[in-house]
């Protein structure tokens, strides 16, 4: 917004580590506020959606597409082969970028809209997520943050404003959104309720950092902490082209892990068909209570392990889930020490079985 004038600028600056340098081609969009503007790393452009002007009162909100590489800012018309339209005008949205399946995620806006939308490049898409988590969906909600976690494939979002400060993490992993609960080992707590704050995935630590926002009882108080959101990591996925063996060898597959779980939960250990999918093929329950105790599931049947490692991804997940006894509580983390996965295979699939590793 211009100090002066209080309108929104139309202007575009480049920062390549050193200095700041405007660049001064048309066309542009036009002037705005409250849009977005994420960087789609697979096709090399920038992408800029919606955002809003006011003057003396008047209130318009944009639902146009623009693009910005080297060689400017074009206007974009995307197709429909939906026919579910496109997001429509809004403002004080949020998106990221999906580098794992080159879409970029755009989630509420004004009036705090709920909807969750895929932009691909050529058409948006409107997302009607599953649920196996029975957890809902994140609520409407507008000055959120969005960012993507590279190292787990997720989009993440937090906080916003609905009509009060929200301070909820979610994570969309392209079919369902998941609310997230985190344990507390530096007894700092949490962020507080806060909208518009800086949020971004740092690659190097693999963390995702938050500074400052609006906070306070009504969003007026500037805030300048800082933040880190480290995971817990519940699962993991095993590619077996890193072995450069087929799926078809397996004869087994083995998982072990050490844990304490939070009190009145029990623990599902999961087989996943696909990192991401939350498409389980074989689990099991059990209720741990007490101190640490370790949980091993394995799978021997030809046709799970065919289904456990087949497709384009040739990934073995194996993931630990909570799942409360008291519907009405909030899903707990869970405090995990080791885990650990054993193959057993035939390489020249003559029945002569290969130690497990």
């Amino acid at each position: 917004m211009d100090n002066n004038s209080f309108q929104p600028l139309n202007d575009t600056w480049e920062y390549d580590g050193f200095e700041w340098v405007r660049f001064p081609g048309a066309p542009r969009p036009i002037a705005r506020a409250g849009h977005s503007l994420v960087y789609d790393s697979y096709r090399g452009v920038f992408v800029l959606y919606g955002g809003k002007i006011d003057y003396y009162g008047f209130e318009t909100r944009w639902g146009d597409t623009w693009e910005y590489d080297t060689g400017g800012w074009r206007a974009i018309s995307p197709n429909d082969p939906e026919g579910d339209g496109n997001p429509g005008p809004r403002s004080w949205h949020s998106m990221a970028y999906d580098a794992a399946r080159n879409v970029v995620v755009l989630f509420g806006g004004t009036e705090r809209q709920w909807d969750t939308w895929e932009y691909n490049g050529h058409s948006w898409k409107f997302i009607v997520p599953i649920d196996p988590e029975n957890d809902g969906n994140p609520a409407g909600r507008q000055s959120h943050s969005l960012t993507y976690d590279k190292k787990r494939e997720v989009v993440v979002l937090f906080g916003g404003y609905n009509p009060e400060l929200l301070s909820d993490v979610w994570e969309y992993n392209g079919a369902s959104w998941k609310k997230m609960a985190f344990r507390d080992p530096e007894n700092d707590g949490n962020p507080s309720g806060r909208f518009g704050c800086g949020f971004t995935y740092h690659a190097g630590k693999n963390t995702i950092v938050l500074h400052g926002g609006g906070g306070g009882e009504f969003g007026t108080l500037p805030l300048s902490d800082t933040w880190e959101l480290r995971q817990v990591k519940t699962g993991f996925a095993f590619p077996l082209r890193h072995l450069n063996i087929r799926p078809s060898t397996l004869q087994m597959v083995s998982a072990t892990a050490t844990i304490k779980p939070a009190e009145n939960e029990h623990i599902s250990f999961r087989w996943d068909a696909k990192p991401g999918t939350f498409h389980s093929i074989s689990e099991t329950h059990k209720h741990v209570a007490g101190d640490f105790e370790t949980l091993t599931h394995t799978i021997t049947e030809p046709a799970k392990l065919h289904q456990l490692a087949a497709g384009n991804n040739q990934a073995i997940t194996a993931r630990l889930h909570t799942v409360n006894l008291d519907p009405s509580a909030s899903p707990q983390p869970i405090n995990l020490d080791y885990m650990e996965l054993r193959l057993l295979y035939d390489l020249d699939q003559d029945n002569t079985q290969v130690e497990p590793t």
